[in-house]
């Protein structure tokens, strides 16, 4: 009976899930459905930077990404705002960087996860290879 059920709606978007208030222990209807509506439009990426990195990044830089399902599909984006706050993140200290799409395709939801690249500023191969290694030098001797 619920598979046959229709949902319709005078506004346009996809519908997704969405999270109860309630807590886990209440008592629920057997037949409550929460979902709440996605525009295409408003879809926005949230990045997790190493806090190592962090200083690289800066709003307006260009970037692009590729989620787990399109990975051959690389998708432009523009950072909108860092996070001044740090999180723990699998055992990592990240911040988080949201980022505004610039190309938008059907097959795109909300909750898809990938892998992002971001444009930064030229650097020689020497500071590449070595940043790592002198910043913990630097760390280890107070430098």
């Amino acid at each position: 009976m619920v598979g046959q059920a229709k949902l319709l709606s005078p506004l346009s978007g996809t519908v997704v899930p969405g999270r109860s208030q309630a807590p886990e222990s209440a008592p629920r209807s057997r037949w409550a459905i929460r979902c709440s509506r996605s525009h295409p439009e408003s879809l926005r990426a949230v990045l997790h930077v190493r806090e190592d990195q962090i200083t690289d990044v800066q709003v307006g830089q260009q970037g692009t990404l590729a989620t787990a399902s399109y990975p051959g599909q690389y998708i432009a984006f523009e950072v909108e705002r860092v996070n001044p706050i740090a999180e723990v993140v699998k055992q990592k200290n990240v911040f988080k960087v949201r980022v505004r799409l610039l190309e938008l395709y059907p097959w795109m939801r909300p909750g898809m996860e990938g892998v992002a690249k971001i444009d930064l500023v030229k650097r020689s191969y020497a500071w590449i290879w070595t940043r790592k290694i002198i910043n913990w030098v630097r760390m280890k001797l107070w430098i």
